[in-house]
């Protein structure tokens, strides 16, 4: 689910920020190259909460996704503050999935800035259940049923 939940998120993203590229977090280092700006999405925590007594372990997680907003400048309408905007607007209360809350907006912080380039990490939350996955074996869950008159 989780990586369903992030892929939800770079498509939202892809969308909102055309032409900018937007991607998942590559499994070696990112390399910045677009002329203006670009996104990169990644799942970066899960923090089991209390268990529900339903007769199983059943469970709600926060689960935490950073994006990392790239930009050559910090402002003048290409720049990074421009692109939390637009993120922002494509994310704050969007549902990444069936069963998840939507997602929230945890914080943003600006990076220093390297070979002329802005980075802004920003952290988004959503809610998502945690159910196991318990061995049906196929036959009925319920063989007979009485109704009487109280």
């Amino acid at each position: 689910m989780i990586l369903a939940i992030e892929r939800a998120i770079v498509e939202r993203l892809a969308a909102a920020l055309a032409p900018l590229p937007v991607e998942e977090l590559p499994s070696r280092g990112y390399r910045f190259s677009h002329a203006k700006g670009a996104a990169v999405v990644a799942a970066v925590e899960v923090s089991a909460g209390g268990v529900e007594d339903t007769g199983a372990s059943a469970q709600t997680a926060t689960a935490t996704f950073e994006v990392a907003l790239f930009a050559r400048s910090l402002r003048d309408g290409a720049g990074v503050w421009d692109l939390f905007d637009a993120t922002r607007l494509a994310l704050l209360s969007f549902r990444p999935a069936a069963g998840v809350t939507p997602l929230r907006l945890q914080a943003a912080r600006l990076l220093e800035a390297e070979a002329d380039t802005w980075t802004l990490a920003t952290r988004w939350q959503c809610l998502l259940p945690l159910m196991p996955d318990l061995d049906y074996d196929g036959g009925p869950l319920l063989t007979r049923v009485t109704f009487e008159e109280v």
